[in-house]
């Protein structure tokens, strides 16, 4: 007789948003081990699961990795001075992965330089969030 190996048990069903706490216990309580890795999510709450694998079966005792949420990536709007071409300030948000959209006043929108930028330079934001530079044609 050759052993098969520990034998497979199903995976419970853990939907996204579940505390993972819970997840681990409902886990654990399955013969499997949680493994806990943490990502960005603009939909999921902090601490909650976002996904498992695998999700059907695994062999009892085995790891199942636990995706769990750390919330919204969050970002500083940079400080961008009056004056900056709008070229390198776009530049300095999309660095800072943020989404630059550029309102012109006045003049060609070629080599424009920056009046001022919102949100404003500090101020905490969602990864991705547009900023408007405010620009002056020259």
């Amino acid at each position: 007789y050759v052993s098969q190996g520990k034998p497979y048990v199903s995976v419970p069903d853990i939907p996204p948003g579940t505390p993972y706490d819970q997840a681990a216990q409902t886990l654990t309580n399955a013969h499997l081990k949680p493994k806990r890795v943490d990502e960005f999510s603009d939909s999921i709450a902090s601490g909650e699961v976002i996904s498992i694998s695998p999700t059907d079966k695994a062999r009892e005792g085995s790891t199942v990795t636990v995706t769990v949420s750390k919330g919204p990536e969050l970002v500083q709007v940079p400080t961008i001075a009056s004056g900056t071409p709008v070229d390198q300030a776009e530049q300095m948000l999309r660095d800072a992965n943020l989404d630059p959209h550029v309102s012109w006043f006045g003049g060609h929108r070629k080599n424009g330089t920056v009046l001022a930028i919102s949100p404003p330079a500090g101020q905490t934001v969602k990864a991705g969030s547009s900023v408007t530079i405010y620009a002056l044609g020259s």
